[in-house]
């Protein structure tokens, strides 16, 4: 009973070392047989020396520095899982960028006064770009909004895609009028709904194009014909002092205004009021009436106020419009205003 009570004991110490590192180890043999046997059983110095041998080839294998395995469930360290990824990328829209929008960036051809010959075909082409956050696709076109139409060609379509941020040039074949004067022919773009945008906070601006016909000056508020001095009297001239109310001023939807002209006669000759007339040309119409009676003779140096009746647009937007003081079929000089409805 005492000696299997030693093998009992030895057996646990060799299973305590062998269980207290985490390599795989060598299994040794114990020799059931030996010198030190008596009477079948190991005697006491036998066992000594037996488990004295394993403790040192036990300490003798490489320890490794791991933390130890556990059956128990580990406790939560409550690590968020990791995003799960996806092939499909959603974009950050800005607040306030529309979908479609563009910016104007240069005037590749035909700035504007640019002269032309009456009759003749040119090319104008915008530098614009793709200022909204949607790609614009070949369903999307140059279309003409209002204006001058400069001959029969009102629309054309993109021959390219222009995502967010690209920068496109944009053409479009016209023809110059046959008479002498100034022209302004207003364009945006379509998309491929059929719904127009522009450029502008919120893509309500047409951007234009502006061209005159034969010697014909104009610089934003009066125009003549230098090169026919002695026909001053006949083709006459003027000098816009002020418009009212100022470019730029806004008003709500609907309702009416006026808009004020004050012009100066700077020709050799006095307007009659029997003769001469102010008319509109082009731009939005947005009048009362088309063309209005000269109130007074003006004589030369002269001034008078040039006043129509506005219907202010019911939709939000900028709207401009040109006007033009004639005598018969003769353009004495323009006039241009502009409003904005918010």
């Amino acid at each position: 009973m005492q000696i299997k009570s030693k093998i009992l004991i030895a057996g646990i110490i060799l299973s305590l070392c062998l269980s207290g590192c985490q390599f795989p180890v060598q299994v040794v043999s114990v020799v059931t047989r030996s010198p030190y046997m008596a009477n079948g059983y190991p005697s006491n110095e036998a066992l000594l020396a037996t488990i004295s041998a394993l403790q040192t080839r036990v300490a003798a294998i490489p320890t490794k520095t791991q933390t130890p395995e556990s059956t128990a469930t580990p406790a939560s360290t409550n690590t968020p899982l990791p995003t799960p990824t996806s092939s499909v990328i959603t974009a950050t829209i800005p607040a306030g960028v529309p979908c479609n929008r563009a910016t104007f960036v240069a005037d590749v051809t035909i700035p504007d006064g640019t002269y032309v010959t009456g009759g003749s075909t040119f090319t104008k082409t915008w530098r614009i770009r793709n200022s909204g956050f949607c790609t614009w696709t070949t369903g999307y076109s140059l279309a003409f909004d209002h204006g001058n139409s400069l001959g029969q060609t009102l629309t054309a379509p993109l021959t390219s895609m222009v995502s967010p941020g690209d920068t496109v040039d944009l053409s479009v074949t016209l023809v110059a009028p046959s008479s002498n004067g100034y022209y302004a022919g207003y364009w945006k773009i379509r998309d491929a709904n059929g719904v127009l945008f522009g450029i502008g906070a919120d893509a309500s601006v047409a951007f234009w194009v502006k061209v005159r016909v034969g010697n014909y000056y104009w610089d934003g508020y009066y125009d003549y014909y230098p090169d026919y001095p002695h026909n001053h009297d006949y083709y006459g001239g003027c000098q816009v002092l002020a418009v009212s109310p100022s470019s730029g001023t806004t008003f709500s939807p609907g309702g009416t205004t006026d808009i004020k002209w004050t012009v100066r006669n700077t020709s050799d000759s006095t307007w009659s009021s029997g003769d001469v007339d102010y008319t509109y040309i082009g731009g939005t119409q947005m009048f009362k009436h088309d063309t209005y009676d000269l109130p007074v003779d003006v004589a030369p140096g002269g001034v008078v106020d040039l006043v129509v009746d506005v219907y202010v647009p019911n939709n939000t937007g900028n709207y401009s419009a040109t006007w033009a003081l004639v005598r018969g079929s003769s353009r004495l000089c323009t006039m241009a205003a502009s409003i904005w409805v918010r």
